[in-house]
C-alpha cells in the first residue's frame, strides 16, 4: 500500500513537471503542434533539462522518486502477491520500459531535434515558471535518495 502511494506521489511530480514544461514551451514559442518544434534546448536549455527530468521520473531511472516508488511497490506485490497480482506486476514492468519512449521521443524531437525555421522564440524561460519546477524535481531527487521520508510519512499515516 505503501509502495502504490508512494508511486502516486511520485508519478503526479513527474507529470506536473512534464506539464509545466509544455507550459513554457506554449509561452516561447506560441506553437502546439510537436511537427513545428525543434531544436528548443538551445533557447531554453533549463526547460530541456526539466523535460529530461520528468521523464526519467516517469520511466523510474535512478536515483529520482519514480525509481524508488517502484521498486517498493514491485517489491510488495511480488512478496505478497499471488496469481492475477503477479501477472498484473509483469505487465506493470513491461509498462515502465515502454514509458521509457513514449516520454523520451517527443524530448527528443522537441529539444534536440533540428531547429525549427517556425519557431523563433525571443522571451526567454520566466524565472516564476522555471522555480516551481526547480521545486518539484528537486523534491523528486530528495525522495529518491532519501526514500525513508516519505516511507515514514506514509507508515505513520497507515498506522
Amino acid at each position: 500500500m505503501i509502495g502504490g502511494v508512494f508511486y502516486f506521489i511520485s508519478h503526479m511530480i513527474g507529470k506536473c513537471i512534464l506539464f509545466s514544461v509544455a507550459g513554457i514551451i506554449v509561452y516561447l514559442t506560441e506553437v502546439r503542434d510537436i511537427k513545428k518544434l525543434g531544436g528548443l534546448a538551445e533557447y531554453a536549455p533549463s526547460t530541456a533539462v526539466f523535460a529530461i527530468l520528468g521523464s526519467m521520473i516517469l520511466s523510474a531511472i535512478p536515483p529520482l522518486s519514480g525509481f524508488q516508488a517502484e521498486w517498493i511497490m514491485f517489491t510488495g506485490i511480488f512478496e505478497k502477491g499471488s496469481g492475477v497480482g503477479l501477472i498484473i506486476a509483469i505487465i506493470g514492468i513491461f509498462a515502465t520500459f515502454l514509458t521509457l519512449v513514449y516520454t523520451f521521443w517527443p524530448i527528443k524531437r522537441i529539444f534536440f531535434g533540428k531547429i525549427s525555421n517556425t519557431v523563433d522564440p525571443v522571451k526567454k524561460e520566466p524565472l516564476k515558471m522555471v522555480i516551481p519546477i526547480f521545486i518539484l524535481a528537486s523534491t523528486s531527487i530528495i525522495f529518491g535518495v532519501y526514500p525513508e521520508l516519505i516511507i515514514r510519512l506514509l507508515t505513520y499515516a497507515y498506522t
